[in-house]
């Protein structure tokens, strides 16, 4: 691609918005170089889209939000796209609205504003050519304008279909269209603009055109366009000026253009001379169709104009006219017209049509008083003939001179208010309904007192009260609202209808099934036995008494303290319906109460209550610090709570594991007579731990510990050496077995690699006790044998003498001079001094030991005989010392004699 520099080129960009010409800017030269150099590198550039929303509201107050379903925003203006359905809120002073040429679419006015009366500005809410919208009224909603379009412009070419967001006829949803300082519609065409096709169903629509436009309709110097109304309350008000507009219809100079209306309430305030609807002063024909509603309208009447050629107005079905004249016809027309007679309109509030004339509701037809408008009769009638209505939905005034005739029907709206003040002939009216059925305003145990019913606003009306004991209609009626003398605690039907009076109906009686107060019931409720910690209730509430409690003593800061015994003050108050006449002395129920005590038919209350709780000991017990190996608690109990124990980490064998920090938490529940209530924060004591955390008046404990110790095995494994390297002597059978038991445990926990160090250490000194208490038989190798009278006398056992720890004869103690022990093996030597003192005979001598016994050490005592050389071979001594052998024959004999003292020990054992 390939740019020429040095040409200057021209081009014209138009903008237009709503169909008509917009601002033209001129680019040239080295500009529209410019547009163009960006146009063909925009796509090498990202692209950020404009702020998007789903929504199909269109909120006035933001404009940072450029589109959403059916709608766009740009430079002030929300066009209303083709198949929208949205709904326009919010109030503002310089957004304004369009449906876009071509475009079909539904717009609900939802409480929406848009005001540009303070400047000469475009119009709010416009509907361009080739456009049809429906729009819905919900809330108040008003367009103002000042310029040369309307406030609602609805152009030729356009279509308007304007009705209540609550349906077609309703008068719900109200629209205030209103220019100022110009020359175009409220409702329809802008200056010299005639109006397009506008159909109003349902809302209330006030309409007010600028200077010389009509309200609905042309601007100054249009035609009224296609109008039909065939719902709601209109009024649309036209503005005098140097040409006079119709309120309905054409501006000044304008058209009426094709009126049609067939239903709805329609009021046209026109100026003088032009008609209330149709066309403006000095303007060309048109047409009128009047076929339903009520139609009220000022200056010329309809149709009427200062114009030569006169519109064409044609009136059938049961339509009701309140106007001068149709057309220059002063003479009824078909149907309910009413005409001839002049009716003075004030709008000024309260809005208010007062006849100028006698009135006629023929058959089949309805005269409407409109809502928010007064119809006074002032000194004329007006009758309602058989098979017509006279529907108030605002005010009816029959002043003193005034005489509503009614042979038809007069229906009274909700809310509208009729006076009669003058004179009311043929039927009553319809006596307003009560509001609703009587309603308990108290009541004891033999009475009942109703609230006063309301009725309708009309005045002159009072209601009237019943009683019966079924729920037939009874005949006699009363003003006042209160019955007594009636059976305690039964039920009772009350009636309430208008009093029936010269001007209403008694109307249909509504009526309530009520019944004397009830005695209340035993239970008091609410009142609950003081927890130490627990806010005190200070107030009382059931279906049928509420209460004040106040307690003794004061529960400090309002919450329970332990330990403390509170008393509780009731002071009831029945509630519509109860009574406390039937309640026994003392007869109320509290549970956990110690005493309750009242006066017969009194809601005056005193409970006493136990005392609170106590509180429990903050030294823990049962939870110690975690030793490895051993099994670890999950539960404690003592008189005051039980708990759960959880421990971290998790352990894997179900016992402490060594080297390992343990935290336990601790669920506490406090038993019966206990309270933590009075427990300080942190403030739980437990033996080992490293910390200790709760919270004030808590059962909930975090408990953190050490780490426990390494298994330390080696004294059990020393121990266990120890007892394996004994070998088997003269040990007793029954140690020698306790030492091989306690042997064979302590391996078991030496080889138990989750053995605890407790058990580890109880298996060691079960083997240390085992080797201690182990019992020797040591054998006797020589017997003292028998002593002659004259030497010492020696025995000889297998055991070193360290360990003798005692001698003994016939089991008394020899003492320690009357014999020596020397040498391993021991030889035991008794001197002859000693052995002098002995009887002749057989004496046993026994050795004990530190770990055993030897004996018996038989000794024979004989009578003394010559002492043998000491070299003779015979002699039956020992050498004390253990140095030469003993002779054979005496070696032989000691054998002997050896053996009978070992059989014999069994005996001593």
């Amino acid at each position: 691609m390939s740019i020429n520099r040095t040409t200057r080129s021209t081009a014209v960009v138009e903008r237009s918005q709503d169909g008509t010409p917009g601002r033209r800017w001129r680019l040239a030269g080295s500009l529209g170089l410019v547009v163009a150099l960006a146009a063909a590198l925009a796509p090498l550039f990202p692209q950020s889209a404009p702020a998007a929303s789903s929504d199909t509201v269109i909120d006035l107050t933001d404009s940072s939000t450029m589109e959403g379903d059916g709608w766009r925003f740009l430079d002030g203006l929300f066009t209303i796209l083709d198949g929208a359905d949205v709904t326009v809120t919010g109030s503002t002073d310089e957004f304004r609205v369009i449906v876009a040429s071509g475009a079909t679419a539904t717009v609900t006015l939802e409480n929406a504003t848009i005001d540009f009366s303070g400047s000469w500005s475009d119009t709010p809410f416009s509907v361009a050519s080739g456009a049809a919208v429906t729009v819905k009224l919900s809330g108040v909603n008003t367009l103002k304008a000042s310029g040369d379009k309307a406030a609602l412009h609805v152009p030729a070419g356009a279509s308007l279909y304007l009705t209540s967001a609550a349906g077609d006829g309703q008068y719900a949803g109200t629209l205030n269209a209103a220019m100022s300082n110009s020359e175009a519609a409220g409702i329809g065409g802008g200056f010299e603009e005639d109006a397009g096709v506008i159909t109003i169903a349902g809302g209330t629509v006030n309409a007010v055109g600028g200077a010389s436009a009509a309200g609905i309709g042309g601007g100054y110097g249009g035609s009224g366009g296609t109008i039909s109304i065939t719902g709601g309350l209109v009024t649309a008000t036209a503005v005098a000026s140097w040409d006079d507009p119709a309120a309905i219809g054409g501006g000044g100079l304008g058209g009426a253009g094709t009126i049609t209306i067939s239903g709805g309430v329609v009021v046209a305030l026109a100026g003088e001379n032009a008609a209330g609807i149709g066309g403006g002063s000095d303007s060309v024909a048109g047409s009128v169709t009047i076929t339903g509603g009520t139609v009220i309208s000022s200056a010329q009447g309809i149709g009427i104009s200062s114009a030569a050629g006169l519109t064409d107005v044609t009136i059938s079905g049961s339509p009701v006219i309140l106007a001068t004249a149709a057309n220059g016809h002063t003479s009824n027309g078909a149907g309910g017209v009413l005409l001839g007679g002049a009716v003075a309109i004030s709008t000024s509030e309260p809005y208010s049509l007062t006849l100028g004339a006698d009135l006629v509701v023929p058959a089949g037809a309805t005269l409407t008083a409109p809502p928010g408008w007064k119809l006074d009769l002032g000194t004329h009638t007006l009758e309602v003939a058989a098979g017509g209505t006279l529907d108030v939905l605002g005010e009816l005034h029959v002043p003193s001179g005034g005489t509503l005739n009614n042979s038809g029907a007069v229906v009274v709206g909700d809310g509208a208010t009729v006076t009669i003040e003058g004179l009311l002939t043929g039927a009553k009216l319809g006596g307003a309904p009560v509001s609703g059925p009587p309603v308990l305003a108290s009541s004891t145990a033999t009475s009942l007192t109703v609230a006063p019913v309301a009725l309708g606003a009309q005045t002159g009306q009072t209601v009237e009260y019943a009683i019966a004991e079924s729920p037939v209609t009874p005949s006699t009626w009363q003003a006042g609202t209160t019955w007594t003398g009636l059976t305690p605690g039964a039920s009772y039907f009350v009636f309430a209808r208008s009093a029936d009076n010269s001007v209403f109906d008694a109307g249909a009686p509504l009526a309530a099934e009520l019944a004397t107060a009830a005695t209340v019931g035993a239970a008091l409720s609410g009142v609950v036995a003081p927890v130490a910690g627990v806010a005190a209730v200070s107030t009382i509430e059931t279906d049928e008494y509420s209460g004040v409690v106040s307690w003794s003593p004061p529960p400090p800061a309002g919450v329970f303290a332990p330990g403390e015994a509170y008393t509780a003050e009731v002071v009831l108050t029945a509630k519509l319906g109860w009574t406390f006449e039937g309640v026994g002395e003392d007869s109320y129920q509290v549970d956990g109460a110690s005493s309750v005590t009242n006066a017969a038919d009194s809601g005056v209350v005193t409970v006493v209550f136990p005392a609170t709780g106590a509180t429990v000991d903050p030294v823990l017990s049962g939870l110690v610090a975690p030793v490895a190996g051993a099994v670890p608690v999950s539960s404690l109990e003592t008189d005051e709570y039980e708990g759960v124990v959880v421990w971290s980490p998790r352990m894997v064998d179900g016992v402490f594991d060594p080297g390992q920090e343990y935290t336990a938490r601790v669920l506490l529940t406090a038993k019966p007579g206990w309270t933590f209530v009075g427990v300080g924060a942190n403030s739980y004591q437990v033996v080992g731990a490293s910390s200790v955390e709760n919270n004030a008046d808590a059962g909930v404990l975090t408990v953190v510990f050490p780490a426990t110790g390494s298994l330390d095995k080696t004294a059990l494994d020393a121990v266990l050496d120890q007892a394996r390297g004994i070998t088997r002597t003269y040990q007793t059978t029954e140690t020698w077995d306790a030492l091989q038991a306690a042997i064979l445990a302590g391996e078991a926990v030496s080889a138990d690699v989750a053995a605890s160090q407790p058990a580890i250490t109880d298996a060691a000194a079960a083997i240390a006790g085992a080797i201690a208490a182990l019992r020797h038989d040591y054998p006797v190798l020589a017997p003292f044998g028998v002593w002659s009278g004259e030497g010492d006398a020696a025995a000889q056992v297998d055991v070193d003498s360290a360990k003798l720890t005692r001698f003994v004869l016939d089991g008394v103690e020899v003492p320690a001079a009357e014999y020596s022990a020397t040498g391993n093996p021991l030889v035991l030597t008794l001197p002859e001094a000693y052995l002098a003192t002995l009887a002749p005979g057989e004496h046993d001598f026994y050795a004990e030991f530190s770990d055993g016994t030897a004996g018996p050490l038989a000794l024979t005592v004989t009578a003394p005989a010559p002492s043998p050389s000491p070299s003779d071979p015979g002699s039956g001594t020992l050498p004390v010392t253990g140095g030469a052998a003993l002779p054979p024959l005496v070696l032989a004999a000691v054998l002997l004699v050896t053996a009978g003292v070992l059989l014999r020990s069994r005996a001593y054992r």
